[in-house]
């Protein structure tokens, strides 16, 4: 008996719910896309996210998530050169915070330099050509020289914060151990805030009141607290500019990775490369959280060590979300148009 192709298959009554369902979602998430695309236009400050700057040879013999986390000298010049010519403004953090504040107007292509850390490479192989250039900076210090983040660099000296003070520089907090704030008890995430703060305090003979997320790993618990403690600013490593009206409390940069060269370092700071990146933020945000630091940390270090970790970086990333993107789009589409 031939087969009657006017009647609806069988499996038509699920399909039609579930194409329903994800083209809905999937023309709720291009509408919300498209907003944040939109306000990533708008003029703001690109908070640039850096931690230590090697010599070249050196960097080219890193491996793991030391080699996303530190960059060449010779591409921070590079780096550099290319915002000159582009007509950066360079901000300090003063300024950038001015600007959230909505008091000074944001000037065309505004850039603030900050490094997380306080490793020894920020006096050695950054300051200098900063200072040269009249570049102002920032440096976020984890306060124990014994933290693990100091293992492969060795933290700032007091000596070399204090040069770095005289010369401008603006110093922050970024915790005493370097381990994330949100799994921290309440009396250890007080220490953590108050205590990297008096640090600083008692050796730069003034008040600080910025700091800068450890790990990016934080909740609203945690924002609470370093403004009951007095902190005025607190930087993250989200995805995004600084514009009037933000948050002062969860303040957005762009982490510029080590092995990216100049067309990635110039589409990183793009609306388009942006977005991207808050979808790729999203998705880092959850293994950490349904796994927590103690057994999250160890898993990422052999991530990044495996033959996959040439791969876990933004330039990467980006693409696997830009085809997944591309090929659920495609998928719909066919399943709109198919006679079924």
């Amino acid at each position: 008996m031939p087969v009657d192709y006017r009647q609806p298959r069988a499996y038509s009554t699920l399909v039609g719910p579930t194409f329903i369902l994800a083209a809905g979602l999937t023309t709720a998430a291009a509408i919300a896309a498209a907003r944040l695309w939109r306000a990533e236009r708008r003029p703001g400050v690109a908070v640039l996210l850096y931690h230590r700057v090697r010599d070249d040879a050196e960097w080219d013999g890193l491996i793991g998530a030391e080699r996303n986390f530190s960059i060449s000298a010779r591409r921070f010049e590079e780096q550099l050169t290319l915002l000159r010519e582009r007509g950066a403004t360079f901000l300090t953090v003063a300024d950038t915070l001015a600007v959230a504040r909505g008091e000074r107007p944001c000037p065309p292509n505004a850039v603030c330099m900050t490094f997380d850390d306080g490793s020894e490479s920020v006096a050695s192989r950054a300051a200098d050509r900063l200072n040269a250039l009249g570049i102002p900076a920032a440096v976020f210090v984890t306060t124990d020289p014994a933290s693990w983040v100091f293992e492969d660099q060795p933290r700032l000296t007091g000596e070399q914060l204090l040069a770095l003070n005289r010369g401008g520089w603006h110093i922050g907090a970024h915790g005493v151990s370097h381990h994330g704030l949100n799994e921290a008890d309440a009396d250890s995430l007080r220490a953590e805030l108050k205590d990297s703060r008096g640090h600083l305090e008692a050796l730069l003979g003034r008040s600080v009141t910025t700091m800068a997320v450890p790990l990016n790993f934080y909740d609203d618990r945690v924002l609470e607290e370093a403004a009951r403690l007095g902190y005025d600013a607190v930087f993250t490593a989200n995805p995004g500019r600084v514009r009037a009206g933000a948050r002062l409390l969860e303040l957005p940069r762009i982490a510029i990775e080590g092995g990216m060269d100049l067309s990635a370092f110039e589409r990183a700071l793009s609306p388009d490369a942006l977005l991207v990146r808050r979808v790729i933020h999203r998705l880092k945000r959850i293994p950490p959280r349904l796994l927590g630091e103690t057994r999250w940390m160890p898993i990422r270090r052999a991530l990044f060590e495996s033959p996959l970790g040439r791969y876990l970086t933004v330039q990467y990333l980006s693409r696997v979300v830009v085809a997944w993107a591309v090929l659920w789009t495609g998928t719909l589409v066919v399943l709109a148009l198919s006679p079924v």
